[in-house]
């Protein structure tokens, strides 16, 4: 059957993390404060399944690498490499020892920034003027609620 024309895993990628980390980002950008650990995972997990549903691979698919693999071997008579893994822009990322979606996800943004943008000197310079003028953000607890009751 035919598919259409593909959509390469890394534009499926940056387009989940532009509403997925990047949307965490700006929320604590104009809040101030900083999210919870657990809801800014539940978030990812949420854009995650989102993504997965777009066609973005995630790490615990095989069934997705053998059609990427039999994809290869049609069109190219090659197997793709062993070692090439998902992206799972939202998922727990590939530190076994240490899996964080959060820093995944961050890591993941700005690899594909980078990869993309490609910043100059002056670039750098203007970004690093425009983080400087944001507010640091402040940690948000569910104390913080309890004092408008007193």
């Amino acid at each position: 059957p035919t598919y259409g024309i593909p959509i390469n895993q890394e534009d499926l990628g940056a387009t989940l993390l532009a509403f997925s980390y990047n949307t965490i980002l700006g929320v604590e950008f104009l809040t101030g404060f900083q999210m919870p650990t657990q809801e800014q995972n539940d978030y990812l997990a949420l854009w995650r399944y989102i993504g997965w549903l777009l066609g973005v691979f995630v790490e615990e698919d095989p069934e997705e690498w053998r059609m990427v693999e039999s994809i290869a071997k049609s069109t190219t008579n090659t197997s793709p490499p062993t070692a090439l893994r998902a992206l799972d822009p939202c998922g727990p990322g590939w530190l076994c020892h240490r899996p964080s979606s959060i820093d995944h996800a961050k890591s993941m943004l700005q690899s594909v920034l980078l990869h993309l943008l490609r910043p100059d000197r002056s670039s750098v310079v203007v970004t690093h003027h425009l983080l400087k003028i944001g507010r640091p953000p402040k940690q948000y607890s569910d104390d913080d609620d309890d004092d408008d009751d007193d």
